[in-house]
């Protein structure tokens, strides 16, 4: 009787140390993240705004420069999310350089007369058909 009151006991004493053990954890990691200030949370949001083409690993080596002692996961973390401009369709490439950009061809025609000519073609495009 003692063997089977043992048994029916041990999982609710296991389903308690798991219970215990996952609230120690997290009330750690909580711990942990409450341990970066909030002006290393704004430093690295500057950073970021700032230095768009800089990501977490390149913040993460600056501040360890500087002798703040912080994961790159937490960096990536508090980045804030930069957006790019969009970039310009090819139409509006033409639209912006038209005034810049040439056409250039070079190709021979044979003659009649069995002679070649060559011809050299320059295009400007910066003038429009009204």
């Amino acid at each position: 009787m003692d063997q089977s009151s043992g048994r029916g006991s041990q999982p609710a004493s296991l389903t308690g140390l798991v219970t215990t053990l996952l609230a120690t954890l997290s009330s750690i990691l909580r711990s942990r993240a409450a341990l970066i200030s909030r002006d290393v949370r704004d430093l690295i949001r500057k950073m970021c705004r700032e230095n768009p083409s800089w990501g977490a690993p390149r913040i993460h080596g600056e501040l360890l420069k500087r002798g703040i002692d912080i994961a790159e996961s937490s960096v990536s973390k508090y980045m804030v999310g930069c957006r790019k401009p969009p970039s310009q369709t090819f139409c509006t490439f033409l639209e912006n350089h038209a005034k810049q950009l040439v056409s250039i061809d070079f190709f021979t025609v044979p003659t009649i007369r069995f002679q070649i000519l060559d011809v050299f073609l320059v295009l400007a495009h910066d003038r429009q058909l009204e």
